[in-house]
């Protein structure tokens, strides 16, 4: 039954402080989640990585740049850690250093090369954080992740395949390679073009491996090298004997990827690529093409 006592004026104050307790807690855990930043889901952070533009960005590929991502900040935005040394400070989702790339007002002898504020750094908009991250990799380019040979755990389930890279089936590569004219190019038959690429890639387009003694970075299905054949604009004295960008045999579309092995093939023979020399060379590779109904 409705109670219509009327209620006194102490229970009155009684309830208006009670009430103005709630809504000061509500304020405090509003101001608390705002100043926590944004923290993304794994996928989240992937799909937005990719509509930046930062998947094969410098030839680094997605995979890399949320590896790097969970590694700084375990993909939170307001991540900040003091470096007592330099006594400058890594800020963000990247873990910008205001000693070189942003200003924080405090950081001494600070260059500021992104021409940002650190504080925008720290933003759920991480706008301004993927424009000086690619400026950072641009000129300086990206120590692979430590983990590289699991960095794909950190797509796993985010992306249409597509979006990876096209892994091809092994039937269907064998065929676009035939079209290509690799079947016996240069004295080098299918299946041994098909069992090099096993080795290198296995079949995936979007492979790219890190090589510290040479700096330089194997890209794509046929891991081909930025020392030698390709640019990716960091690797020390590069050559660029395909004159194309490394970026560019990432591609699922494998036609430059095509045209820079003919020319490696032409110039060094099939013993360029050492998963060949390893795992194909006087060996039956038959089975790389066998039932595919060339």
């Amino acid at each position: 039954m409705l109670n219509t006592k009327s209620s006194s004026p102490g229970q009155l104050g009684h309830l208006a402080s009670v009430n103005m307790k709630a809504l000061l807690i509500l304020g405090l855990l509003v101001l608390s989640v705002a100043v926590q930043g944004k923290k993304f889901e794994r996928c989240e952070l992937a799909r937005t990585l990719k509509k930046f533009g930062l998947a094969g960005y410098k030839g680094v590929s997605l995979a890399n740049w949320m590896c790097l991502a969970y590694g700084e900040s375990r993909y939170n935005t307001q991540a900040i850690n003091y470096n007592p040394g330099s006594k400058s400070t890594d800020y963000g989702i990247f873990q910008i250093n205001s000693k070189w790339w942003c200003n924080d007002g405090k950081t001494p002898k600070a260059v500021n090369g992104c021409g940002v504020s650190c504080s925008a750094l720290l933003k759920d908009d991480i706008t301004q954080a993927v424009a000086c991250a690619k400026k950072i990799v641009s000129q300086q380019g990206i120590t692979a992740c430590p983990m590289f040979a699991l960095v794909n755990i950190y797509l796993f389930g985010c992306l249409h395949f597509k979006d990876m890279g096209k892994k091809f089936e092994r039937c269907e590569l064998a065929r676009t390679l035939r079209r290509f004219g690799l079947d016996g190019y240069n004295g080098v038959s299918l299946a041994n073009w098909m069992c090099l690429i096993y080795g290198e890639s296995r079949y995936n387009t979007q492979v790219t491996n890190y090589n510290p003694g040479s700096k330089s970075t194997d890209y794509g299905i046929f891991q081909i090298n930025s020392k030698w054949w390709c640019n990716d604009g960091k690797t020390p004295r590069a050559v660029n004997g395909c004159g194309v960008s490394c970026s560019a045999l990432l591609k699922d579309d494998i036609t430059q990827a095509v045209a820079c092995a003919k020319k490696i093939v032409s110039r060094q023979g099939i013993t360029a690529w050492v998963a060949w020399k390893n795992n194909c060379r006087n060996r039956n590779v038959s089975s790389y093409i066998q039932g595919c109904k060339l």
